[in-house]
């Protein structure tokens, strides 16, 4: 429907009718219909902030693809209305307007540099060789419809926001000694079971079913046989690697790229350094005194502050990476050299160079034909984004994906694929790995005129994907799967035969029975578990979790069965003695229970202070523009 009206929206009748329309403006004033009659309700008001629609859709739209990355392509929005994401992605609109207006009544500021800085430190913006890439943050602009202002003002923001939350959360207390220990002997406590395992396997096989049996288990069990949703799809790729090598690039320009970056031609002096602090100056000079008399550096660290070698190492490091007060004195020494007692506020450092690397640079000749490729692929990612809107001209025109791609030198791909990327017969296809790209392929209905969509990928890249059919799922015919489904039968026969067995011996244990004499009867052998907790996190991968929780519900004696970890039988087991916490402290859970409940009380601060906020700058929701919104 929509080709057609694309079609129709070249013809006179509808020149006509856009003529009418621009006359109806005319009468009631393009300014009121820009500003004022038509303006959009917002979504919610925060104070002065409004949150648009626009704001609103795109929130969502990346939590949801955030969240496909975890769970796979298939999660949509119907899921996620129903899982709550979309009040989540509202309530952190919110949030962020709250915590806006608060750092501007507060006054706080972020300086511009800071700002750069940390373009320059992000992860997202480097290269594979870990350098600063500008061609990635006007990759990332282009991907998200920002220019080189918004995308500071959204730095300065998210900066502010954390400047702020710090603040608040910085001098959190640590929880009592009290609450953490209660804690801590709660999740270390000890529970040991005997156990046996009843495999499926030990259960007799049962004669084949008749027709009507197993024609009733095909049914019941739908899902279990059924194919999954396949979907035809056509699709091409634009990358800028597949262009790149028919760009032009001068000589000029590989030079002004070099004098541009040549800092990131050049690699700084590294040096491995070996350090020991000491309280006092008097205890530095000591020591370097018996450096200077013959002893080893580090024979000294151990005699003067009971250090081991490994301790004193630094690593191989760069003039900036040190501390200001002694860096410069350590770039001064010579390989070996012991320093004298250096001050800074950490105390009087001893510094010994145990390595030196020199500074190195490659020169434009060494770096041409890096940055000829680097620039080439520049300027196919700017060529790509003309070629990208002439192809969404031809599409608006009313062209199928031939038609649109013709004589632009793109290879159009098509398949037949499930969610898994498989074909009919169970083949991997050679889909673009590339989650925007699966996300269109596998929730665009069917028939939908296609897009041209940016990959994603951080690249300049776009994709065109369109859904040609949707092939739903359906239960295969019992006569091509006959044999898999007796399988399954006999299988789920076998497991309910073991299920029984393991219940009734559970049953006969809480009666007092002896294990022992039931295992054997079983052809079983009683195992003795290993000491488990609560989360038995491969404390005992032989008890599977439901197992376990139902023997910390009991003392000693209580006995339980559940299906096997493996899903390959059940596990009978009986409460043998229960292991309070080990006096011994384990130290590094401590420290986690007191991270966490510091996390909590954090969350607690942060929530009051939401509260204060809320009163400060009043929050409205507009539910039914909420609603329409997606």
């Amino acid at each position: 429907m929509l080709q057609q009206m694309r079609k129709g929206a070249g013809s006179w009748v509808a020149k006509g009718l856009m003529i009418l329309l621009v006359a109806s403006f005319g009468l009631w004033g393009v300014e009121s219909f820009i500003r004022g009659n038509y303006r959009e309700p917002p979504i919610a008001e925060v104070g002065d902030v409004k949150v648009t629609r626009v704001e609103y859709a795109n929130a969502v739209r990346q939590d949801i693809q955030r969240l496909q990355q975890q769970v796979g392509g298939s999660f949509d929005l119907e899921q996620a209305k129903r899982l709550g994401l979309t009040e989540t992605s509202l309530n952190q609109l919110v949030e962020r307007a709250l915590f806006d207006q608060e750092a501007e009544r507060l006054g706080l500021r972020i300086p511009l540099s800071a700002i750069q800085q940390e373009i320059v430190n992000a992860p997202v913006f480097r290269n594979s060789t870990g350098q600063y890439d500008r061609l990635a943050v006007e990759n990332f602009m282009r991907s998200n419809n920002l220019t080189e202002g918004q995308l500071i003002s959204m730095l300065r923001r998210d900066m502010l926001r954390a400047q702020l939350v710090n603040a608040l959360t910085a001098g959190v207390d640590p929880a009592p000694a009290a609450v953490v220990d209660a804690l801590y002997r709660y999740r270390q406590e000890r529970r040991v079971a005997d156990f046996v395992v009843l495999k499926d396997a030990d259960a007799p096989l049962p004669a084949d079913p008749d027709d009507a049996t197993l024609a009733k288990f095909h049914k019941d069990n739908e899902a279990r046989f059924s194919s999954p949703e396949r979907r035809d799809l056509t699709w091409a790729i634009l990358s800028p690697a597949d262009f790149a090598k028919n760009e032009q690039v001068t000589e000029e320009e590989i030079k002004d790229e070099y004098d541009s970056r040549a800092a990131s031609y050049t690699k700084p002096e590294l040096r491995t350094v070996e350090q020991a602090v000491y309280r006092t100056e008097a205890e530095a000079k000591a020591a370097k005194a018996m450096a200077d008399a013959g002893t080893d550096f580090a024979a000294v660290a151990e005699k003067t502050l009971k250090l081991k070698a490994s301790d004193l190492s630094l690593g191989k490091v760069g003039k900036q990476q040190l501390p200001a007060a002694i860096a410069t004195p350590v770039f001064q020494l010579n390989q070996g050299q012991v320093s004298d007692p250096i001050m800074s506020p950490l105390g009087w450092h001893l510094v010994r160079v145990t390595a030196i690397e020199p500074s190195s640079s490659r020169t434009l000749a060494e770096a041409s034909a890096e940055i000829k490729g680097y620039l080439a692929l520049r300027h196919a990612a700017d060529r790509l984004v003309t070629m990208a809107q002439k192809i969404e001209d031809r599409l608006a025109g009313g062209s199928s994906v031939e038609e649109a791609l013709e004589g632009l030198d793109l290879k159009i791909n098509r398949a037949t694929v499930d969610t898994q990327g498989r074909d009919p017969k169970g083949n991997q296809v050679d889909l673009p790995k590339l989650q925007r790209f699966f996300q269109a392929a596998f929730t665009t209905p069917q028939g939908n005129d296609p897009r041209v969509e940016e990959s994603g990928a951080g690249d300049g890249s776009f994709f065109i994907v369109k859904v040609e059919k949707i092939l739903p799922p359906a239960l295969r015919p019992l006569d091509e799967i006959k044999a898999e489904v007796v399988a399954a039968w006999k299988s789920d026969q076998r497991a309910k035969v073991i299920e029984q067995r393991a219940n009734e011996m559970a049953e006969k244990l809480r009666a007092g029975g002896d294990f022992t004499a039931l295992a054997s009867a079983a052809k079983a052998k009683v195992e003795v578990s290993l000491p488990f907790t609560r989360a038995n996190q491969n404390d005992e991968p032989r008890l599977p979790g439901r197992l376990v929780s139902e023997l910390f519900e009991g003392s000693a004696g209580t006995a339980a069965a559940a299906r096997s970890a493996q899903n390959d039988g059940y596990v009978a087991a009986r409460l043998v003695r229960v292991e309070p916490a080990s006096p011994t402290v384990d130290a590094r859970l401590r420290d986690t229970i007191t991270q966490s409940l510091a996390g909590g009380m954090a969350e607690d601060i942060m929530a009051t202070y939401k509260e204060r906020m809320e009163r400060r700058f009043p929050v409205t929701i507009n539910r039914t523009a909420a609603d329409a919104a997606l």
